[in-house]
């Protein structure tokens, strides 16, 4: 893989357009695929042109919020901005992560019968079998065999709503629920983060310490020190230790697409409880009625109704939890990996009779 790197970006345009033009020739390639439309989109499409070849760009978002998180000069901004309705418009194929970056696909002129909703594959092998943790997780973490322990895996951003997850603790606390427990895998950033044009510093919202700063002081000023534990950055194969010690999968967020950390939780067996803003389009692929229990957005006390719900009701809890698991097994790298096969296949053949 050639990837943009220095700060002279017309140079380093044409070195990774002959380089990658020498490779796809000498390995004789099929298929050209680029990651996002970017300029690497470009020079995928105009390979893909020069060669004879179908060319896919893989969509994983909205490029355009991409490039304006991350500090680059206006001009920069303009230019990609032109580039990426180009490159969806001449690409073979584009592949989607979600609906909605589908929908974001065609807005930028991507055409309708070369779009492909393909979805993000899950490791689900090592979350299966996690329960096995389960009593030396809630042991190392100071659960008892009462506590009921939700668990939310991933950065501590605004999107994410912990906010409305304390702000229901809160209110279980005063009903005396106390045995509830939050447990949020994750916490600040670990680094400050430069663009890659002129030393800019990236103001996305992954490096947002104002809300990790936001939750700690309401769990502080809350007295909920003994409900909520925190437990920082985590690298990905601890993640089906502490999913272990979990009774429940809860997300607030009301904007998500396909969540890998809500489909490990899935996978682990976890009943979901989420907002209903999310159980519509793909955002309803992994949260739906069979899986889970939702809750009113912005209604941090119909969110302790729904808590309180799973936590009285264990066979409830295993019903919604197995539909979970058995549903995210659709996801998984085979099957996924089909899916992407079949859509090379497709580009190959079609491509073929259009010579």
């Amino acid at each position: 893989m050639v990837r943009i790197q220095r700060k002279f970006l017309p140079f380093d345009l044409i070195r990774l357009l002959v380089t990658s033009l020498i490779i796809v020739k000498a390995l004789d390639v099929s298929v050209i695929r680029a990651y996002g439309a970017e300029f690497e989109g470009l020079i995928a499409v105009l390979v893909g042109r020069l060669t004879k070849r179908p060319a896919i760009v893989s969509l994983h978002g909205e490029d355009d919020e991409v490039i304006r998180s991350r500090g680059f000069p206006w001009f920069v901004r303009a230019a990609a901005w032109i580039v990426i309705t180009l490159v969806l418009s001449l690409a073979s194929g584009v592949w989607c992560v979600s609906k909605g970056v589908a929908d974001y696909a065609r807005r930028r002129g991507a055409r309708k019968g070369r779009i492909r909703v393909i979805y993000n594959k899950v490791v689900v092998d090592r979350m299966l079998n996690c329960s096995s943790m389960r009593r030396t997780a809630r042991e190392e973490l100071g659960y008892e065999d009462h506590d009921f322990v939700l668990i939310h895996v991933g950065r501590f951003s605004g999107d994410k709503r912990i906010h409305e997850m304390i702000e229901a603790l809160l209110i279980l606390k005063s009903r005396g629920a106390t045995n509830v427990k939050l447990l949020l895998v994750g916490g600040p950033p670990r680094e400050s983060s430069t663009g890659s044009l002129g030393g800019r510093r990236k103001s996305d919202y992954i490096r947002d310490f104002s809300t990790y700063h936001q939750i700690t002081q309401m769990i502080e000023g809350g007295g909920l020190d003994d409900n909520v534990r925190i437990t920082g950055f985590r690298p990905n194969d601890e993640v089906p230790f502490y999913l272990s010690a979990a009774d429940a999968y809860l997300v607030a967020a009301t904007l998500i697409g396909f969540g890998i950390a809500l489909a490990e939780g899935a996978a682990a067996g976890l009943p979901i409880i989420g907002s209903k803003d999310v159980l519509v389009g793909d955002r309803g692929v992994l949260l739906n009625r069979r899986t889970g229990v939702a809750f009113e957005a912005n209604n941090p006390s119909d969110l302790a109704d729904k808590i309180l719900q799973l936590r009285d009701d264990p066979g409830l809890r295993k019903r919604l939890g197995k539909a979970a698991q058995e549903n995210v097994m659709r996801f998984t790298w085979r099957r996924i990996a089909e899916r992407e096969a079949g859509f090379y296949d497709e580009l190959i053949s079609r491509n073929g009779r259009d010579e």
